[in-house]
C-alpha cells in the first residue's frame, strides 16, 4: 500500500446513492464515492487511478471506518458437519492495515524506468530480460473490464509480457511482498468443536456491503422531510447525513405524539 494519508468528510444523501444505486463494479464504486468525499492531508483529491490496486481495499476500509467506526464484527457458522455453531469474527481496521504494511523483496531493485522493477542478480537467468511494474487502480479497473483480465494486467504491468510459468510466479511473489492485497482468508477457530476453518475476506466487498446497510434508511428519510417541509429531493440530498437524520428523526416523533 501507498501509505498515503486520507481524510474523509461526512457523507450527503448523494454519496449514499452511490452505494445504493452503484450500476459499476465494486472497485469502481468505491473509487467513485472516494472521489467525492476523500482527500489527501492537503486537501487534495488524489490521482485515485494513480495509486497501486492494493490501496482500493484500505480506501474502501478508510471510508467504512469513517462512517462506522474502526472495529469490524462479525459472525459466521461453522462449516463442519454436524456442529454449525456461530463463529465470532472481530478485530480494528486499523491494525488490520499495519498487519499489511508492504515489505522490501530479496533480489528486487528499480528498474531504469520509474516505477518498474528488476531481479538483481539474474544475469543468466530467463528473468534477466524481465522487469514488471505495481499495477494500479487504474490499471485494475481496465483489467475488470476485459474477458481477460489476468492478461491485460500481465500485457500491462510485465515485459515481455509472456514469461515462464516460473518467472510468472515469482513476479507474482515479489508484487505481493511490495503491494500486499488485503483480499485474503482470515483464519477463525470454532469456539465448540475447535476446528480451524479459513474465510475469505474481501474489504471492498465487504466495506460496501455495511455501507450500503447503513445508508439503507435514506429514502424514507428523503420522503419525512420532503413531505414535511416540500424540499426537493435534491436539497434534501444535499445534506450531511447526520443533519438529515436529524429531521427525521424529529419529524417522527412530532408524528407519533400527534
Amino acid at each position: 500500500m501507498s501509505g498515503l494519508p486520507l481524510q474523509v468528510r461526512e457523507a450527503t444523501g448523494a454519496d449514499e446513492l452511490i452505494v445504493l444505486e452503484p450500476g459499476r463494479s465494486p472497485v469502481t464504486t468505491i473509487v467513485t464515492l472516494a472521489s467525492r468525499i476523500v482527500t489527501d492531508a492537503q486537501g487534495q483529491v488524489p490521482a485515485w487511478d494513480e495509486l497501486p490496486a492494493a490501496d482500493v481495499g484500505a480506501i474502501a476500509l478508510t471510508i467504512r471506518q469513517t462512517w462506522l467506526g474502526k472495529r469490524i464484527s462479525t459472525d459466521t457458522r461453522c462449516p463442519n458437519p454436524g456442529c454449525f455453531e456461530r463463529m465470532d469474527i472481530a478485530f480494528e481496521i486499523p491494525a488490520y492495515l499495519a498487519h499489511h504494511c508492504p515489505q522490501p523483496q530479496v533480489g528486487v531493485r528499480p528498474g531504469h524506468d520509474a516505477g518498474w522493477f528488476e531481479f538483481a542478480g539474474a544475469h543468466k537467468s530467463p528473468r534477466a530480460a524481465v522487469s514488471f511494474r505495481l499495477p494500479t487502480i487504474g490499471d485494475l479497473r481496465a483489467a475488470l473490464a476485459e474477458a481477460d483480465p489476468e492478461r491485460c494486467l500481465r500485457e500491462r504491468c510485465v515485459r515481455p509480457s509472456e514469461v515462464s510459468a516460473d518467472v510468472a510466479g515469482q513476479i507474482s511473489r515479489a508484487m505481493a511482498a511490495l503491494a500486499p492485497s488485503l483480499t485474503e482468508a482470515v483464519t477463525v477457530e470454532c469456539p465448540a468443536c475447535g476446528n480451524s476453518h479459513e474465510l475469505h475476506f474481501d474489504p471492498v466487498r465487504y466495506s460496501l456491503a455495511e455501507l450500503r446497510d447503513a445508508a439503507a434508511g435514506l429514502y424514507e428519510e428523503v420522503y419525512l422531510l420532503a413531505s414535511a417541509f416540500h424540499w426537493s429531493e435534491d436539497a434534501i440530498l444535499s445534506l450531511p447525513r447526520s443533519r438529515r437524520a436529524r429531521y427525521a428523526e424529529r419529524i417522527r416523533r412530532e408524528r407519533a405524539a400527534a
